[in-house]
This record gives structure tokens, C-alpha cells and sequence, in this order.
């Protein structure tokens, strides 16, 4: 019989905070306001679970807690470094309820070329009933079948949302595990591109001016990692990165039990990783970010 060690893997001298979704996420996702918060909460839960597993920061900067008992990522406010990249996440607030925000990611490269972009995690975004997405570049993560998904993607209930979360999350668990570690001298930065409705030069608070996204390699390998819909938002997550491993299928069955942790029986992390302008960017994560 496996351990309670061998079910859970804690980060040292940490005892994961246990809560159910209400304590992290809205009930009722059919009110637009819920759904809003939902959205945002989702990007930065999803978001820390990659910084963290891709070896961005150091792993002092995380926590765990358990959602409806599925373990996630969460960064720990009390470290300087983490309240500083989870603050980034407070200013794509107002982008979200005015529906500015049409697609947040996480850009990866090695410094110093920022854009020698070799890894990203895109959520994208649409919102109400909206019939169209409309891409200002085609910046090579989305292909027409990931926008019909997105397009076609409904909000049922939260019931459903969160069956939808769970698998979300898992799907990523297997992409990352699927991805060779970052090379050295690595970083990250957030990129945000907008809808047609936001006004020109618009910014969000921590983010600068931009009048590049990005883009990547054609040969590049990508992954649609899934779909989460509040009532008047849907999300997808996709990936991109030329470390991700030929022999990856996120579609595979898990062999993990539904109500055990995505980071069930895994090594230790190694190696971390010391309009006129129409898209906004932030300044890169490890760059300001040694505490």
C-alpha cells in the first residue's frame, strides 16, 4: 500500500492548506461578476503551477493548497519575489470586466533575446456569446481547430467548470512532464494582446507598452491543454515549446486517482533557473526577482 509520502509530495516543512472551491473560487459562475473573478483567479492559480514546475523562481516563492482535494500551486505572498510577479496578475483585473483582454501569456527565452521565444503558455480568451475571435497576429500557438474549440466551448454549470479545472490542470501536470528543464540563463515575461474594443495605447497597471506579442517557429511543437467557461468568460490554455518531447499525449488517461495530487510521486524539482504599440508586456520575472 503506498505511503501517505508517496501519495503527496509536500514541499519542505509544509503542511498543504486544505479548502474547498469556495474558498479560492466563486459559486455561483453564472453572475458576470463571479465569472470575472473566476477567470482572473484561474490565469494566476494555472499561471504559479507553471512558474514553479518550469523552475522560474525559487521554490521558496510557492505554496500548495488543496482545491475540492486536487493539489495546486499558489504563490506564497510573504516572499517578496512571489508578491511581486502575483501582483501582475491584479492589473489584467480591468482588462477582464471591461473585456479588453484577449489573450495573457507566459513567454519564455533566453536572455538576453527576448525574443528568441523557445516556450509559451497562452490563455486565451472570449467572452458572452461572442461569434468571432479576432487575432491582430497570428503569432503561430492557435490553429483554426483551437479557435473553432474555444468558439464553440459553453458554459453548463459549476459543477461542470470544475470537472473542467481538474482536467485542465492534469493536462498541464503531463505537458510540463512531457518538456525537457529550461537551459540556463533563462527567463519569462507576461505578454497581453487586446480585443478590438479597448482603447488605443491601452496598458494595464504593471505592464508596458509593446508594439511586438510574439511569435514563434513554425516547427515548433505545440499542445491544447483545455477549455474552462464561466458564465460570460471561456479560457483555453495552449502551449508551445521547443523542449516538449516528440512521444507526449496529453490525451492519454492518468494514472493517478481523481482525488490525489498532480504532484503524486514526482522527483524534486533541479536546476532553477537563476495599436501603436497594441500589446502590452511585463518586465522579466527573474530579473527583478532574487529575494
Amino acid at each position: 500500500m503506498a505511503t501517505k509520502e508517496q501519495i503527496v509530495e509536500h514541499r519542505e516543512s509544509e503542511i498543504p492548506i486544505a479548502s474547498q472551491w469556495k474558498a479560492t473560487f466563486p459559486v455561483d459562475l453564472e453572475i458576470e461578476k463571479n465569472s470575472e473573478m473566476f477567470a482572473l483567479r484561474y490565469i494566476k492559480c494555472a499561471s504559479a503551477f507553471i512558474l514553479d514546475r518550469r523552475g522560474i523562481l525559487d521554490e521558496k516563492c510557492f505554496k500548495t493548497r488543496t482545491i475540492d482535494k486536487l493539489l495546486v500551486t499558489a504563490f506564497q505572498s510573504s516572499v517578496p519575489a512571489a508578491k511581486r510577479v502575483s501582483s501582475t496578475f491584479d492589473g489584467l483585473r480591468d482588462a477582464i470586466q471591461q473585456g479588453y483582454l484577449r489573450e495573457f501569456a507566459i513567454v519564455f527565452y533566453k536572455k538576453p533575446n527576448e525574443e528568441d521565444i523557445n516556450e509559451v503558455f497562452a490563455f486565451r480568451f472570449a467572452y458572452g456569446d461572442e461569434g468571432e475571435i479576432f487575432v491582430s497576429l497570428n503569432n503561430g500557438i492557435d490553429t483554426n481547430e483551437s479557435s473553432q474549440e474555444l468558439l464553440q466551448a459553453k458554459f453548463v454549470d459549476t459543477d461542470n467548470t470544475k470537472q473542467m479545472f481538474a482536467s485542465t490542470i492534469k493536462k498541464l501536470h503531463r505537458c510540463i512532464k512531457k518538456m525537457e528543464p529550461l537551459p540556463q540563463g533563462s527567463d519569462a515575461s507576461f505578454r497581453v494582446s487586446y480585443t478590438e474594443k479597448a482603447p488605443k495605447d491601452y496598458t494595464p497597471e504593471g505592464y508596458l507598452l509593446s508594439p511586438m506579442f510574439y511569435t514563434l517557429n513554425q516547427d515548433i511543437r505545440k499542445a491544447s491543454i483545455g477549455i474552462v467557461c464561466g458564465g460570460h468568460h471561456k479560457i483555453q490554455m495552449l502551449a508551445a515549446s521547443q523542449y516538449l518531447k516528440q512521444d507526449f499525449d496529453l490525451d492519454k488517461t492518468t494514472t493517478l486517482n481523481p482525488n490525489m495530487s498532480i504532484m503524486a510521486n514526482q522527483s524534486k524539482r533541479k536546476g532553477r533557473i537563476s495599436r501603436d504599440s497594441p500589446y502590452g508586456l511585463s518586465q522579466g520575472i527573474t530579473k527583478k526577482n532574487k529575494d
